[in-house]
């Protein structure tokens, strides 16, 4: 006889006791799935636990446990979120979690759990029966609600550095030495040319090279360490920062024997000792000393710092492996603003890396219409004010970093600079030499003596030279004018001249080469920190630190581009203004020594147009031709630039008499030059009368506005195949006079006087 069916516990288990369990498998399968990530069963089946720990998971669901309770129910406890002890979360955080506790419900972690960190569960329980496809449809919607709360959660998070190897490897070096904590993996993406910067850092430190850093700035400095701490870090490397005052050579060789990783030194705290006359030897002793122990460090600061701290000094021993000198490569400010965002908010228990990138956003843009000398100098100080402000509570508006920004750019006096200090005057010793040669009545007859036609503009210059000298009350001023003629007239010349006069360098600057202002600024005032090259001063500034002045030459201004002419002339506005400069790394520097000569042609072959008669009319006069160029000249620069170097100084066009005294002299000094390179002794050198009108006249070269310089060009190239034809048609001229004469050809012909 059948038993008879208890339905009561039919009505309790329907599936029997296997139902909670294929209930429980359901669960675990659906979960895995969706976390992507293998299930561990307890030994009775009666649990089970996901773990989301595969190294490139993202964000999301951390861990999943699943169990059968003792009142026979379904409960699953889901891990968010992991706090490391002692951190500090914000407002979104906190959000998020009150609107998750409407939904479900706090859990205490279950076993293991984790003391030293606070872990975050939520639960929820459901019948222990098998699921239908209802019922799993809503189980993984509410999966899906639980993984975009653990995405906001993690989002949320503060970064902090926790590095528990490095602080024990330090643990003993503390007294001295700091380790650099390595860079996130988030913050060097799309850096690819940082981290190969990093490596080959690497590469010559193993090679037993010590390394100098260069760069502009503490910010950039303490970035590329961070990326070069993430790389060696991988290659079993640490770096340690030197955090006393000062450091002895003596000390140095201690703690590079005694340290668990490479050294850092900041160039400004080491002392090479007291004597600066031993210095050179006392550097090539110590990198003696470190190759010897099979040690190297890594120097950091700036160009100047580590010039000033390990120059070898007058005599010393250059060698480009003691150290390798390496310069940071430029870094975008906004990954800048967030190393910094993220290197200050560690004091404060750290920022999501939401608010991170939000801040760094804010401040880079703030800083943005700033130089990039001053967005680097400005960005540790707005950085320090906005985490100091957000500690206390208070919300950081943009127009609050923009007020805050005005405040740090207002300072103007330093204790080292020149501040509120009257601008420096051009140098008693120059001021009285310049007026000294300026004002010799021999000093026309120098420049007459050497630049033909030109008596006019000659004195012109030294007139407007001697009256900048002796009237002019701005002696912080650098003395300036504008020579405007056609090609090869003495416009350079009369630079060059007035250089050898003075007894000073020449400089000669060829805006043909600066196709734009930008080009022309970073060449006249050196790059930005961070740039390549930036450690290089400008031409300015290496030409204002001559003593004794220098005469510059700004060649070929009609050169640049049209549509920047006007603009790279405008780059000496304050220089011939203020007679100061700003360099690229934000120096101040005087300017008053200088004499700039601003030489300019009028483009697309106008001077010629001016000075040519149209039809059979008479040549315009001088005065005509000195009215149209200067019109011609007020459409090419600003009124700005002109007011500052006055009228333009007219070099006219030679004249055939001019040109043909030009080329005998380039005919006659040609031939004695090649007789004195081939050794061979001869008298005068005669030119036949007219000689040269007659080359002139019959010369295409005469029908162009050339100037004298195709002239010589002509006169050396006849003078230099005349003597050719000379000394291979029979014996040399020993000694005597070489009689020069123009065939039927037009050819020159050399005889000796006999």
């Amino acid at each position: 006889m059948a038993k008879p069916i208890d339905t009561d516990t039919v009505l309790q288990k329907p599936w029997g006791d296997a139902g909670p369990s294929e209930a429980l498998d359901q669960l675990a399968k659906l979960a895995a799935t969706f976390m992507s990530a293998a299930v561990k069963r307890s030994a009775d089946r009666s649990s089970f636990r996901i773990e989301q720990d595969h190294p490139n998971a993202g964000p999301g669901i951390e861990a999943l446990n699943g169990r059968i309770t003792a009142a026979n129910a379904l409960e699953i406890k889901v891990r968010l979120v992991t706090l490391p002890d002692g951190i500090r979360v914000g407002d979104n955080f906190v959000k998020c979690l009150l609107e998750t506790s409407k939904e479900f419900q706090l859990a205490e972690p279950p076993p293991p759990g984790d003391s030293a960190n606070r872990e975050i569960w939520f639960e929820f329980q459901g019948k222990a029966s098998p699921l239908g496809p209802s019922r799993e449809s809503a189980f993984l919607k509410r999966l899906e609600t639980l993984n975009d709360r653990a995405k906001r959660l993690q989002a949320d998070i503060p970064v902090t550095v926790v590095e528990p190897d490095l602080d024990k490897i330090y643990k003993d070096h503390l007294e001295y030495l700091n380790p650099v904590y390595p860079c996130g993996a988030d913050e060097i993406n799309g850096l690819p040319t940082m981290t190969d910067w990093a490596q080959e850092n690497y590469d010559l430190l193993a090679a037993r090279c010590s390394v100098a850093i260069v760069s502009p700035d503490s910010v950039l400095t303490d970035f590329g360490l961070a990326i070069m701490a993430f790389v060696f870090l991988k290659k079993g490397s640490s770096l340690g920062r030197f955090v006393q005052t000062q450091l002895t050579t003596q000390l140095l060789l201690e703690m590079a024997n005694k340290a668990p990783g490479i050294i850092v030194v900041p160039a400004d705290r080491l002392t090479m000792g007291t004597n600066p006359y031993s210095m050179g030897r006392d550097v090539q002793s110590l990198f003696s000393s470190l190759k010897s122990m099979g040690r190297t460090v890594l120097f950091t600061g700036t160009f100047n710092e580590l010039r000033t701290a390990l120059g070898r000094g007058q005599g010393g021993k250059s060698d480009p492996l003691e150290p390798v000198v390496r310069h940071i490569p430029g870094i975008p400010m906004e990954t800048l603003a967030q190393f910094a965002v993220r290197s200050e908010a560690r004091r404060y228990g750290g920022l999501s890396r939401s608010d991170e990138r939000k801040l760094a956003k804010e401040i880079s843009d703030v800083l943005a219409k700033d130089r990039r000398s001053a967005q680097h100098r400005l960005l540790s100080n707005l950085v320090s004010w906005t985490m100091a402000e957000q500690s206390k509570g208070r919300a950081i508006a943009s127009g609050s970093l923009r007020t805050f920004l005005g405040r740090l750019q207002k300072p103007t006096e330093t204790l080292g600079g020149l501040g509120h200090r009257p601008k420096t005057e051009r140098a008693p010793h120059v001021q009285r030499h310049f007026l000294k040669v300026l004002d010799d009545p021999g000093l026309i007859a120098f420049f007459r003596s050497r630049i033909l036609g030109q008596d006019r503009a000659l004195e012109q210059i030294i007139g407007r030279l001697l009256e900048m000298v002796t009237a002019e009350q701005k002696l912080y001023r650098p003395l300036c004018y504008l020579a405007q003629g056609t090609t090869g007239t003495g416009k350079s010349e009369s630079a060059r001249l007035l250089a050898r006069a003075l007894g000073i360098p020449l400089h000669t600057i060829n805006v043909a080469s600066m196709k734009i202002p930008e080009m022309a600024n970073t060449r006249l005032y050196g790059s930005s920190p961070g740039f390549v090259g930036s450690y290089e001063s400008g031409i300015l500034e290496k030409l204002a630190k001559e003593h004794l002045g220098v005469v510059v030459e700004v060649m070929d201004l009609d050169h640049a581009p049209p549509e920047h002419r006007s603009g790279i002339a405008d780059e000496f506005l304050q220089v011939l203004d203020d007679g100061v400069a700003e360099s690229g790394s934000g120096t101040i520097f005087s300017c008053a020594n200088l004499i700039f000569a601003f030489t300019s042609n009028l483009p697309e072959g106008r001077d010629e147009k001016l000075r040519r008669s149209m039809g059979f009319g008479e040549s315009p006069s001088l005065d005509q031709i000195e009215s149209d160029v200067r019109k011609e000249v007020k459409s090419l620069f600003s009124p700005a630039f002109l007011g500052r170097v006055g009228d333009p100084i007219l070099f006219g066009e030679l004249d055939h008499e001019t040109l043909a005294i030009i080329l005998e002299k380039a005919v006659a000094t040609t031939i004695r030059t090649i007789a004195d390179r081939h050794g061979e002794a001869i008298g005068q050198v005669v030119l036949e009368n007219g000689l040269g009108m007659a080359v002139v006249s019959s010369s295409r070269l005469a029908r162009a506005v050339l100037g004298a310089r195709s002239f010589m060009d002509l006169g050396r190239s006849l003078g230099a195949k005349a003597y050719r034809q000379f000394r291979h048609s029979g014996p040399g001229p020993d000694g005597n006079n070489l009689i020069v004469s123009r065939n039927n050809t037009g050819e020159l012909l050399i005889e000796m006087d006999q």
